[in-house]
């Protein structure tokens, strides 16, 4: 199965963080299919408390035979080990955020996993880094590719600051 992940980091070595998440993330990529790697953007914090750091976003797809919460608690475990406190401040700067965006063409709604992500539409920061990857994806119940869903919010303003690293990562 394809799935999308988003990465993020706003504390310490953001670059050191985004590349050692890369590293045990194609540690999990199997089955057929390429490791993608999207641009690193740096942006501007959302929905953050005042004063947090820019962020260094970006995005992968893997292939993966892990069911979506066995995936889901890698990507937890991941975060943990890169420093991030298992409870922590909702939105809190963080040395590492990874979300799970879509497993395939895979609707769930849990308490603890939503599938596709229900930000991904209105967030640049992850629309930014899946156009590099994944332009023509369409989501379950969406109509727009992740190009176009990034141009719409292009066109009304919205905009990652820079791009950090033309290449994977």
């Amino acid at each position: 199965m394809r799935a999308g992940v988003a990465l993020g980091s706003n504390l310490g070595d953001r670059l050191a963080h985004l590349r050692e998440a890369r590293t045990r993330l194609l540690s999990l990529h199997n089955g057929s299919g390429p490791f993608l790697c999207s641009k690193i953007y740096e942006t501007s914090p959302v929905d953050c408390p005042h004063g947090s750091q820019p962020f260094f976003n970006a995005a992968i797809e893997l292939s993966t035979t892990a069911p979506p919460l066995d995936l889901l608690a890698d990507l937890l475990r991941i975060e943990i080990e890169s420093g991030r406190p298992k409870i922590h401040e909702f939105h809190g700067p963080r040395s590492l955020d990874l979300d799970l965006l879509y497993y395939g063409n895979l609707q769930v709604s849990l308490d603890t996993l939503t599938l596709p992500h229900s930000g991904i539409s209105s967030r640049i920061f992850v629309l930014k880094p899946l156009a590099d990857i994944c332009p023509e994806r369409v989501l379950p119940n969406e109509v727009r590719s992740f190009r176009d869903m990034r141009d719409s919010l292009e066109s009304t303003g919205g905009s990652a600051n820079s791009v950090i690293f033309t290449s994977c990562f």
